[in-house]
């Protein structure tokens, strides 16, 4: 019942544009005892449904700028392959702790960083 929870709850943030993996990979790393590797191939796994009904929604309202999104997601995609690689050679503590680094660096960022406001210029432009 808890998964069902914690899969709706990050569903609804992933719509949102907050990655649910940022939420999903410490809950099943910590409490459900999962490796690293495998809760981290679990949420990936289930970013595409998720990503593709967000995309269709922000898509709905005008918000895709759709040749910054084909060079995103072209280069993306060498990204992944890249980092499914690293992550499989990697020893699981390393990457836990590889994570971390990487949740805090993005949390500071998130607190000092200045926020767009839709009324900022070329926010929305593009199609």
């Amino acid at each position: 019942m808890i998964l069902f929870v914690l899969g709706i709850v990050t569903g609804i943030l992933s719509g949102m544009g907050v990655g649910g993996g940022i939420l999903l990979v410490p809950v099943l790393v910590y409490f459900f005892h999962t490796p690293q590797q495998i809760a981290q191939g679990v949420i990936l796994s289930t970013f595409l449904p998720t990503a593709l009904v967000a995309l269709y929604t922000h898509y709905q309202h005008g918000y895709i700028k759709f040749r910054l999104t084909v060079i995103l997601a072209s280069c993306a995609f060498f990204g992944a392959l890249g980092g499914a690689w690293l992550a499989n050679i990697m020893n699981g503590d390393i990457l836990k702790k590889c994570f971390g680094v990487f949740l805090l660096v993005m949390g500071l960022y998130e607190c000092f960083a200045h926020k767009k406001t839709p009324s900022d210029k070329n926010c929305i432009d593009d199609k």
